[in-house]
């Protein structure tokens, strides 16, 4: 298999991660709109989040890269009890979700 083709793989392997990723994190949110307080949830969604940061990254795609970094963040904030889940915050985390999702399919 010569290089070119093996970067196509490559690229075609990591977008898909990102599509799996962004649907696992959807799914997520569906749990922690019902139950705002299931880290379960939660250590799900940052994993999902952390995983979309990382294929992103193989592809030099700068804007989700940065994106999911802050939602990252934020995720870990919430899991580490320095601000308090509200309803606010699971909406919050929801529209970035789902500008990651938008992001991802617009690739």
């Amino acid at each position: 298999m010569e290089q070119k083709e093996k970067e196509v793989e490559k690229g075609e392997l990591a977008f898909d991660q990102l599509r799996k990723l962004s649907e696992e994190a959807l799914a997520h949110l569906v749990t922690l709109k019902s139950d705002p307080n299931n880290r379960i949830a939660l250590l799900g969604l940052l994993h999902a989040i952390q995983g979309i940061r990382t294929a992103a990254d193989m592809l030099s795609l700068k804007g989700i890269v940065d994106y999911s970094g802050e939602a990252e963040r934020l995720l870990a904030t919430l899991i580490d009890g320095k601000i308090t889940i509200t309803e606010e915050i699971v909406f919050c985390i929801y529209d970035s979700v789902e500008i990651l999702s938008k992001m991802i399919a617009n690739w």
